[in-house]
């Protein structure tokens, strides 16, 4: 599964490269606090780090709290996780170092490393 989602957030990338912000540990929009999984992402609109991404590509909704903190939520709005813990367990990582990497390249290849594994 880690390998699968690593590959979908790199097609993601590639085919909207200011939809990623390296080290991004949620999101940023223009839209508002929040992202829904069945929205269409833009660079236009709103950028997502590695986190985020994973998040939002495993059917989860992401929101910001008032304090700029990214959370995701399954269906109801009842559990909360936290984007960066989440994303850990979703791709299979030992730390948040790939998540908060805030050089492209050194991102993009760690995604790669999970997407060839």
């Amino acid at each position: 599964m880690s390998a699968e989602l690593a590959q979908q957030i790199l097609d993601r990338i590639t085919a909207d490269p200011d939809a990623f912000t390296p080290g991004l540990t949620g999101f940023a929009s223009v839209l508002g606090h929040a992202v829904w999984p069945e929205d269409h992402i833009t660079g236009d609109d709103i950028s997502m780090g590695i986190a985020g991404w994973a998040c939002h590509l495993s059917n989860w909704r992401l929101s910001t709290d008032d304090f700029g903190r990214a959370w995701a939520f399954e269906e109801g709005w009842d559990e909360r996780r936290s984007v960066l813990e989440l994303a850990v367990e979703l791709l299979d990582l030992d730390s948040f170092a790939l998540l908060e990497e805030d050089d492209r390249g050194t991102a993009i290849a760690g995604l790669r490393a999970i997407a060839n594994h």
